[in-house]
């Protein structure tokens, strides 16, 4: 008899503790369950995908001396020169972020943050890459390159810097924004503009 009432305590003692450490659980989950939650469906950070598609850029060439830079500058390329140069060292597909809400693309670093949005400008400026542009935003349902990039759209917003980074597009902008600024480099590129000694 004493072992079985021995056997009965033990039973009810495990039972006890699984039933404990079981409602720990529950208790631990329930109070971490939203966060868990939310981490498993946020989408990844745009500074992982930034230096993902920072690595595009094979460094081949630098794209401040392109055939391109002549051809839409004109008079002023060697003052575009030196504005790209100090911008990108040159480096074609070379993304810029100073923070989350500050990155740039190409040559001449054209911005895709809120209240920037150069690539909604050439958009609807109807510049060099605009319809490439769109392409983009209409297969991924967005408005600009920026929301690719806050998304998590990782092959939407490679193909972003893709366009933007092409001498061809990214140095038109760069042109269009000198123009609209009255011919004033440090309007965009003040830093640039500074260690160039232009206006």
């Amino acid at each position: 008899m004493r072992r079985g009432r021995e056997r009965g305590s033990i039973s009810v003692e495990v039972g006890c503790s699984l039933m404990l450490v079981f409602g720990l659980v529950a208790i631990a989950i329930g109070f971490s369950g939203g966060e868990v939650e939310a981490n498993a469906r946020s989408k990844p950070e745009p500074t992982a995908v930034i230096q993902k598609v920072s690595k595009m850029n094979d460094g081949s060439i630098n794209v401040c001396d392109d055939p391109w830079m002549e051809k839409t500058f004109g008079a002023r390329v060697s003052e575009a020169k030196c504005v790209c140069m100090k911008e990108s060292s040159g480096r074609k597909a070379v993304v810029g972020t100073v923070a989350f809400n500050e990155t740039s693309v190409g040559g001449f670093q054209l911005n895709i943050e809120p209240g920037s949005m150069k690539d909604v400008m050439i958009v609807d400026a109807g510049l060099p890459g605009a319809q490439g542009l769109k392409d983009i935003y209409e297969k991924n349902g967005v408005k600009s390159c920026w929301e690719t990039l806050a998304q998590g759209l990782s092959g939407a917003w490679a193909e972003c810097v893709s366009v933007l980074s092409k001498p061809k597009v990214n140095f038109s902008a760069a042109k269009y924004l000198l123009d609209a600024s009255g011919g004033k480099w440090s309007e965009h590129w003040p830093t640039a503009a500074e260690m160039c000694n232009l206006p």
